[in-house]
């Protein structure tokens, strides 16, 4: 098990040196390609990645704290049982991503590509869709309360549990 700690990542290429078994305190991923790295059961706590390439990136079973996703790709992310505080996601692209199981706690989706990804099993109480584009997403009724859309994805969440609007 290896920490970095207060590290700034400027155009590094992971791919080569994929980050595995690593926690990450107080760091800055800037145009990095991190796809494929392996986050889960870390802590993960006061980082950004920006313009960064996290595609298939695993945060599975981990602990997010004060985490930003900023204008990246993240295409397939995982965060399944995952604890999540003071997270923001903004200008993203996060299509099939999973939150299954996910505890989120202050977070702020702002503009984010969410097509096709999965909230199942995850409380969405609170949590603002309505600049974002949530398009064949999957969510449970039981979780879905509280949750704030737009009158179109209002309309969309509608239809998948089966309502008829005439």
């Amino acid at each position: 098990n290896i920490e970095i700690n207060g590290c700034r990542f400027v155009n590094v290429d992971f791919s080569r040196f994929p980050l595995k078994n690593i926690d990450l305190i107080d760091c800055i991923f800037e145009k990095c390609n991190l796809a494929g790295s392996d986050f889960s059961n870390k802590g993960i706590h006061r980082v950004i990645f920006f313009f960064c390439n996290m595609v298939g990136c695993s945060f599975i079973s981990s602990s997010i704290k004060d985490v930003s996703i900023l204008n990246s790709k993240a295409n397939y992310i995982n965060f399944s049982s995952s604890k999540i505080n003071n997270f923001k996601i903004e200008n993203s692209i996060v299509e099939e991503g999973s939150f299954v199981s996910v505890s989120f706690n202050n977070t702020i989706f702002d503009n984010v590509d969410f097509s096709s990804a999965e909230f199942l099993n995850s409380k969405l109480n609170g949590i603002d869709f309505s600049k974002s584009n949530i398009n064949n997403i999957g969510v449970s009724s039981n979780d879905i309360r509280g949750v704030i859309v737009n009158e179109e994805q209002g309309l969309m969440l509608m239809s998948l549990f089966g309502i008829i609007i005439k």
